[in-house]
This record gives C-alpha cells, sequence and structure tokens, in this order.
C-alpha cells in the first residue's frame, strides 16, 4: 500500500468515524433512523477502509475486504445478542451494516479509479 493509498483510506475512516460521533446528535428528517441505524452504517463503512490496513490474505481484492468487514461487524452483532458485547440488538442492524459495506465498497471502486487515473 503505497502513501496515497493510505491518506485516501484514512480520509474514509475519518469519515466514517465522524459519522459514528455524530449520528446521535442529528436532528432533521429521518431522525429516528439516524439515531438507531445512522452509527451501525458509519461504523461499517470506516471499518471497511480500516480492514484494508491488516494484512490478511486476499485484502487486495475488495470484494474479499467487504467480505472481512461484514463478518467482523456481524460478530459484534452476535456479541451484543447474547449480551457478551454492550449495546442494543436489532436483526435490522445487519441491513445497517451491510448499507454501510456497499457503500464503503462503492466509494472505494470510484475513488480507487481517480487515484488510479490521476497517475
Amino acid at each position: 500500500m503505497d502513501t496515497k493509498e493510505k491518506i485516501h483510506n484514512l480520509f474514509y475512516i475519518a469519515i466514517g468515524m465522524g459519522g459514528l460521533l455524530f449520528s446521535r446528535h442529528y436532528f432533521g428528517p429521518l431522525e429516528e433512523f439516524f439515531h438507531n441505524y445512522g452509527a451501525n452504517i458509519a461504523f461499517s463503512f470506516g471499518a471497511y477502509f480500516l480492514i484494508k490496513f491488516f494484512k490478511l490474505p486476499f485484502r487486495e481484492y475488495k470484494y474479499i475486504t467487504a467480505i472481512y468487514t461484514f463478518g467482523g461487524v456481524s460478530i459484534q452483532e452476535i456479541a451484543q445478542s447474547i449480551e457478551l458485547f454492550p449495546g442494543t440488538y436489532d436483526l435490522l442492524d445487519f441491513l445497517a451494516n451491510t448499507a454501510g459495506i456497499v457503500i464503503a465498497l462503492c466509494v472505494d471502486i470510484l475513488s480507487s479509479r481517480n487515484l488510479k487515473n490521476k497517475e
């Protein structure tokens, strides 16, 4: 991973963590949605780009990174369901996590093309 890609990933991790921190403070349209699922979407988004820093098998393939991310956030949700991890278990959290990962995957694909085109 070169320096440009590291900065690229750190930028999107920061966006995900910012969304995680501010999702509870949102007031406006779809307020209940953002309070219930915004943190899941934002965390999964940031986690996707964080996982790219780990030396995992086949992580250079974006879809494999998405699968790793889904596995990690799913384990956290399952841990909530059996009260090993704090938080409220909600089956729709799996859908919100998937949405965050799909958004991250799309952003990664599109922004990677831009990075390659600028070289």
